[in-house]
C-alpha cells in the first residue's frame, strides 16, 4: 500500500467511525428497551434468556471495533504529525484527515493550487518513509 492509499484510507476509517457509533447508539438504546410484560399471558416456549447478555456483548463488540479503527485513524494523523515542514503538515492533515478541498488548501496557505499540488508530492515523499 503506497503513502497516498495509506492516507486516502483516512476517509474511509472516519466513515466508518461514524457509521459505527451510530450502530452504537442504537445497540445501546435497544438493549435498554424493555417491553411490557402482562400478568397472566402464555409464554413462548422458545424464550432465549440470554437475550441481554447477547445486546451487552454485541454492544462491546461494537466498542472494540470503533477503537481499533480511532487507533488506525491516530496511527495515519502521528505520520502526519512526523512531517517537519508546516506547509507539507499543513496539507497532508487538511487534504486527508479534514477532508479539505484543493482550492480550500490553497486559499488557507496562501498559495496557488498548483503550488500545493506540488507541496503535496514532496510531502507525500517525506511521508512515505514513516509508512514504510
Amino acid at each position: 500500500m503506497t503513502a497516498r492509499q495509506r492516507l486516502e484510507s483516512a476517509k474511509s476509517l472516519k466513515m466508518r467511525i461514524a457509521t459505527m457509533q451510530e450502530q452504537l447508539a442504537y445497540l445501546k438504546s435497544a438493549a435498554e428497551y424493555v417491553s411490557p410484560q402482562f400478568d397472566g399471558m402464555p409464554k413462548s416456549p422458545t424464550r432465549n434468556v440470554h437475550k441481554n447478555e447477547d445486546k451487552y456483548i454485541r454492544i462491546l463488540e461494537k466498542q472494540e471495533q470503533i477503537q481499533a479503527a480511532q487507533a488506525e485513524l491516530d496511527e495515519i494523523a502521528a505520520a502526519i504529525d512526523e512531517v517537519g515542514s508546516p506547509p507539507h503538515h499543513a496539507i497532508l492533515f487538511k487534504r486527508y484527515i479534514l477532508g479539505t478541498s484543493w482550492f480550500e488548501i490553497a486559499q488557507s496557505l496562501f498559495i496557488s493550487e498548483r503550488r500545493a499540488y506540488q507541496l503535496h508530492t514532496e510531502a507525500l515523499e517525506k511521508i512515505a518513509v514513516n509508512f514504510s
